[in-house]
């Protein structure tokens, strides 16, 4: 079975499977740490605008009343 940057396989899986899964593994892992960089940025913001009145949801949530 192919090796790669990935040490976990599933069962049964081919070569060419753990190869093409490893080859998306790269940009995944580069994609994650740009998500953790942008959200570490966005941390950094100065605080917003000032909320000029109070306001009231009319729900809480997915089939709130």
């Amino acid at each position: 079975m192919a090796r790669g940057i990935h040490a976990a396989t599933f069962p049964g899986e081919s070569p060419e499977y753990r190869l093409a899964r490893n080859s998306l593994l790269r940009p995944e892992v580069k994609l994650r740490k740009q998500i953790a960089t942008v959200a570490e940025e966005r941390r950094k913001l100065p605080a917003g605008g000032v909320v000029k009145r109070d306001y009231v949801f009319d729900a809480s949530g997915p089939g709130a009343t």
